[in-house]
């Protein structure tokens, strides 16, 4: 998060206390006659440095998201004491008291709760040795980004004080209070959001909600064939291959693929960066620097460098690369000298029985790595208007029309073999041997694959684009 008024940061607590202080002066006498029970109140004080240093609390649900493609982070009471130890700094307790000391004041401690009506921070103060317990209410809010914290009310003894009426009295001129400087003002270094809609506090947490950003994962670095091959083959890159594929401006088109699974559980989220990050470095973003570094509580296991991660990622693309082509060539040159024939609506390889394992061979196991072939069922697939020359025309490979699950078919067109199964993206897939060592991975329609594979006859993928 980014300040837009940084000095005043810095001295937030102490206007405070000089807003408290002008209270007491003009109320002496009733500040006095009460300080036996001020001595007494009582205060929910924060040990600030056991949360500032605390792990994220596990009960704490900090990341959510909407079928609209909102997200939502909600930071409790020890990520905003997280934030508020590294903004102000480590010492910002004894600088605040430096400067309270000329006034015969000390700031003893501070406790935070936040609900609906908006954040309350108990404050104990001594001047001299007479002890202050007061409160400060504060309403949050957001506008164009900023966020904005107004101290609103000061509750002592259970009795309130507007300090909006106090910031025009004469005293409150004469300390040069107003209402600007007594707002704490912050603007968040957006990453993953593309602004913020909605503040929200209640139940003890503070929620932020945006709509998701898509600028920051930039499709075009890497190439079509390799998100291809991430999606279709690749486990450690299921949830960021499919939004790559479908990167565009719109969120509810790039992250179409990824919101179910965050819906159902948010956490998927920062696996998705972890894939996304084993691509592309996160130190071009500086996220660890960013408002903070509150990245951390929403995101423990968050690396500044996942070299490692990168290099086993590409490794296992080019596995995936190498045994696809291989795939691909052994499939097409057995087609190609017609070893493969459809009789009754089954295939048959040599005359006889069609099997994966038997096909295949020694190479069975291989393919197996990055292909669920156990789960599979072979087809013939076409999408060119004119068929596949390498291969012979259909009508050569039948016994029958019958064999097949269409009879719609061009009989003297070449047909390519192909394999219905799952991804590594557990997206319906047809992959087809388009000839030699090419090949291309489609997408199917739920419905249509499920057709496909429960298909009596020989299955026929045919998505020709229609006339």
């Amino acid at each position: 998060m980014k300040s837009d008024n940084k000095s005043f940061g810095h001295t937030f607590f102490t206007v405070l206390g000089l807003i408290i202080l002008a209270i007491i002066i003009t109320s002496f006498i009733l500040f006095f006659v009460c300080r036996a029970k001020m001595a007494n109140a009582e205060l929910h004080l924060d040990d600030i440095l056991s949360y500032a240093q605390s792990e994220p609390d596990g009960r704490t649900q900090h990341l959510s998201f909407s079928p609209e493609a909102k997200m939502t982070i909600t930071l409790d009471k020890s990520d905003i004491w997280f934030f508020l130890y590294r903004y102000y700094g480590e010492k910002w307790l004894d600088d605040t008291n430096e400067t309270l000391s000329t006034l015969n004041l000390k700031l003893t401690g501070m406790g935070m709760d936040i609900d609906e009506d908006g954040i309350i921070f108990d404050v104990e103060m001594y001047h001299k040795k007479t002890r202050l317990a007061f409160s400060v209410s504060c309403k949050a809010s957001c506008a164009d980004d900023v966020i904005t914290v107004r101290p609103t009310d000061l509750i002592v003894l259970g009795h309130r004080v507007s300090l909006a009426r106090f910031t025009s009295t004469k005293l409150a001129k004469l300390l040069r209070i107003t209402k600007q400087n007594m707002e704490f003002t912050y603007t968040p270094e957006l990453t993953f959001i593309k602004g913020i809609n909605t503040i929200a506090l209640g139940n003890g947490t503070l929620s932020l909600t945006g709509e998701m950003a898509t600028d920051y994962l930039e499709q075009n670095v890497i190439s079509s064939l390799r998100i291809m091959i991430m999606r279709f083959a690749q486990k450690e890159c299921c949830y960021i291959a499919p939004v790559l594929e479908n990167y565009c401006d719109d969120p509810l088109v790039c992250y179409s693929s990824l919101l179910p699974y965050l819906q159902a559980d948010p956490s998927v989220f920062t696996i998705f960066l972890d894939q996304y990050f084993s691509l592309k470095s996160p130190k071009l973003f500086e996220l660890e620097k960013k408002n903070e570094g509150i990245i951390y509580r929403w995101f423990p296991e968050f690396k500044e460098d996942y070299t490692e991660a990168s290099f086993e990622v590409r490794e296992s693309y080019e596995l995936s690369y190498k045994v696809l082509k291989s795939a691909a060539d052994y499939t097409s040159s057995a087609f190609t000298v017609k070893n493969i024939s459809i009789a009754k609506g089954k295939l048959k390889y040599k005359k006889s029985a069609f099997s994966f394992n038997s096909f295949y061979g020694g190479n069975y196991g291989m393919y197996c790595s990055i292909m669920d072939l156990e789960n599979s069922r072979p087809c013939l697939y076409i999408r060119s208007t004119v068929g596949y020359g390498s291969y012979p025309p259909i009508s050569k490979i039948i016994d029958s029309k019958k064999s097949l699950s269409t009879t719609d078919i061009e009989a003297e067109f070449g047909y390519a073999p192909g394999i219905l199964l799952r991804g590594a993206d557990n997206y319906p897939y047809v992959l087809a041997f388009t000839g030699g060592e090419d090949y291309e991975a489609i997408v199917l329609d739920e419905a249509y694959f499920h057709e496909l594979m429960e298909a009596e006859a020989f299955p026929v993928v045919d998505i020709r684009p229609v006339p």
